[in-house]
C-alpha cells in the first residue's frame, strides 16, 4: 500500500512540474469565439470582433501579434485569473462582456487568426 502511495505521490509532483513548466497557454477554439470577423477600421488598421466566451476562471487579456511575408497572424491570449498577462493589443474598451474587438496596426490584405484548434484566414 506504501509504494502505490509513494507512486502515486511522485506522478502528481512530475505532472505538477511538467504542467507549471508549460509556458504556453491554452488556447480559444474557432468555435468559442464565434462569430469572429476581421475587417478593415481604416487604412491603416484592422478590426476583429468576436464572441468573449462565459468563462470563471480565464479572461481575455488582448492579443499578440505579428507580419510574416505580408500576412497578419493574431493569437487571441486567453489567461488565468490568478494571472497578469501583457498583451501586444488589449480588448477595445466600453463593450458589453461578450463582446470583443481588437484594433491592430496592419496595412495588409491577409488576417490568420490563430486558434487552438486550427488557424481562421480572411482576405480583407
Amino acid at each position: 500500500m506504501k509504494a502505490s502511495c509513494l507512486l502515486i505521490t511522485a506522478f502528481l509532483a512530475i505532472s505538477a512540474v511538467a504542467c507549471a513548466d508549460n509556458d504556453e497557454p491554452i488556447q480559444y477554439s474557432q468555435v468559442s469565439l464565434s462569430p469572429l470577423t476581421a475587417s478593415r477600421q481604416d487604412a491603416g488598421n484592422v478590426r476583429i470582433d468576436f464572441n468573449v466566451p462565459p468563462e470563471s476562471q480565464y479572461y481575455i487579456a488582448g492579443a499578440d501579434y505579428q507580419v510574416v511575408d505580408g500576412v497578419l497572424s493574431v493569437k487571441i491570449l486567453r489567461c488565468s485569473i490568478h494571472e497578469k498577462c501583457k498583451a501586444m493589443v488589449e480588448l477595445a474598451p466600453g463593450l458589453a462582456p461578450a463582446m470583443g474587438q481588437l484594433v491592430i496596426p496592419f496595412e495588409g490584405s491577409r488576417v490568420n487568426i490563430e486558434h487552438g484548434d486550427g488557424i481562421q484566414s480572411f482576405d480583407i
